[in-house]
């Protein structure tokens, strides 16, 4: 299994399941999201458009030119969540690449706390890695969604909106744990602001 497939499989996995430190915080104030949730005709956004090209080019300073989409939702009509790759060459780093995601609640009414059960299940167990590695804690971080929390070790960051959805990125690139929190949270305040419309 090469490093991509590999990064790939470990994304789906442990998306349905470190206190390092740093904090970060968020440019919006908080806004009444389940308003704007119940307004919405389909929950899950299309993951490779909830944040422009020329957005990510500017959060991680490359040319639009260098960016490319990979849509890997399933083609269903109600799926469970909607995933996109976006990948760039970097000859120090093979199969560079981040995952942006959106999942919603499988279980429903069955289990109306699912989501808000993955974020604590998050912060207080972790994750573990393909290699063992773990358990891995995550950390809050202010947003404008209802909760955030990251673990800049292993490059995952989480934004959960009220029971209903949850965001979620992946990094695979060659940036330090500071390089990549300040670009998860510029991207996320991105996604967000664009998916809440505001």
């Amino acid at each position: 299994m090469n490093k991509f497939l590999a990064f790939c499989v470990v994304i789906i996995v442990s998306s349905c399941n470190c206190n390092n430190g740093q904090s970060s915080k968020s440019t919006f104030e908080k806004v009444d999201i389940e308003a704007i949730l119940s307004q919405k005709e389909n929950l899950l956004p299309e993951m490779c458009d909830i944040v422009s090209l020329k957005d990510l080019a500017q959060i991680f300073k490359l040319d639009e030119s260098e960016i490319i989409k990979r849509n890997t939702t399933p083609s269903e009509s109600n799926p469970k969540q909607r995933t996109c790759f976006f990948k760039w060459e970097d000859p120090s780093y093979p199969n560079t690449a981040i995952m942006v995601q959106a999942l919603r609640n499988p279980l429903g009414d069955e289990y109306p706390n699912y989501i808000v059960e993955i974020m604590n299940t998050k912060r207080q167990n972790g994750e573990n890695t393909m290699n063992g590695d773990g358990p891995n804690l995550f950390s809050d971080i202010e947003s404008m969604a209802d909760e955030a929390i990251y673990n800049a070790d292993i490059g995952k960051y989480f934004w959960r909106f009220s029971d209903k959805v949850l965001f979620h990125l992946a990094f695979n690139t060659n940036h330090s744990n500071s390089e990549q929190l300040e670009m998860a949270t510029k991207l996320g305040d991105k996604m967000i602001e664009n998916y809440l419309e505001l």
